[in-house]
């Protein structure tokens, strides 16, 4: 259980890692397949740690970024180099799907991840604990909630929270589902605009 937590953790900071990564170097190309992320952060990651800041600074297409775009990618790169071999090859993996997402998807990424990084850690915390609870959950069940969330998405706020309050809405969840499923519904403006997958 606390190993699972432990892991959730994990890709939640890798996302917003990643997200917040990507966004510094796209922000200055308009056309992203010119320069694609992955190759300038590949040529670099895969160099022993204490040479990656020395070849970031070679880089050309580094070169090219504004001072305070530098910055960032700097410090995205000590992040990277905190990481385990194991998350930095999630995190490389994670970079090439990254790539390939429409622009507005990555845009919207790079908002979600800077408000994730907001987050207090008490809200992390909750996080944690909802998606802990949607694992255990049967698929059958997740789909239950799935669509439940995709359909409060939208609503103003008084209306979704009308509607988590209607008993015909709730009535195939039980209590512990309906928390899953307000905690998601809370959580949603924080996290990656989809549901969690089914497991």
């Amino acid at each position: 259980m606390k190993e699972r937590g432990r892991k959730f953790a994990l890709l939640l900071t890798l996302f917003a890692g990643l997200a917040l990564f990507a966004e510094d170097i796209y922000a200055q190309q308009p056309a992203p397949r010119q320069r694609p992320v992955v190759n300038l952060f590949e040529r670099v990651a895969k160099l022993p740690p204490a040479q990656r800041l020395q070849a970031l600074e070679n880089d050309p297409q580094f070169l090219r970024l504004p001072p305070q775009r530098q910055q960032a990618v700097r410090q995205r790169l000590e992040w990277f180099n905190r990481l385990s071999p194991a998350e930095q090859q999630l995190m490389l993996e994670r970079l090439r799907r990254f790539e390939n997402l429409p622009a507005a998807e990555r845009q919207q990424l790079g908002r979600r991840a800077r408000r994730f990084q907001q987050l207090t850690p008490e809200q992390r915390q909750r996080a944690q604990r909802i998606f802990r609870v949607w694992r255990q959950l049967p698929r059958e069940r997740q789909q239950l909630i799935r669509e439940r969330v995709v359909r409060l998405r939208d609503l103003p706020p008084d209306a979704r929270q009308r509607l988590l309050r209607e008993p015909e809405f709730l009535a195939p969840l039980t209590p512990r589902e309906v928390r899953v499923l307000r905690g998601l519904v809370n959580l949603a403006p924080l996290l990656p605009a989809r549901v969690p997958p089914t497991e």
